[in-house]
């Protein structure tokens, strides 16, 4: 797998990735289905970045998906647990 093709297949999970974070930066609760949905999601966007380092050193590329999954790590391990409404 190179570079390009990892971007192609991940870009769409990714901007997913980012949406429902944005969701929970403006204070919307989310069901439990899409609290599933980031799990997966943050877990793809990990090894994603894995994949990148290995690939590329383009900090552009690195930089996204290394924010990427520090936002998702600090929702995913309760870091923002006060902000969720079921």
């Amino acid at each position: 797998m190179d570079i390009d093709h990892l971007i192609a297949a991940g870009n769409p999970e990714w901007e997913r990735l980012d949406a429902l974070l944005a969701r929970i930066d403006a204070g919307y609760g989310f069901d439990r289905r899409q609290l599933a949905e980031l799990v997966a999601l943050y877990r793809r966007v990990a090894d994603d970045l894995l994949r990148a380092r290995l690939l590329t050193a383009n900090p552009e590329i690195l930089g996204r998906l290394n924010a990427l999954a520090g936002r998702a790590y600090r929702v995913v391990h309760g870091q923002r647990r006060g902000r969720w409404r079921w």
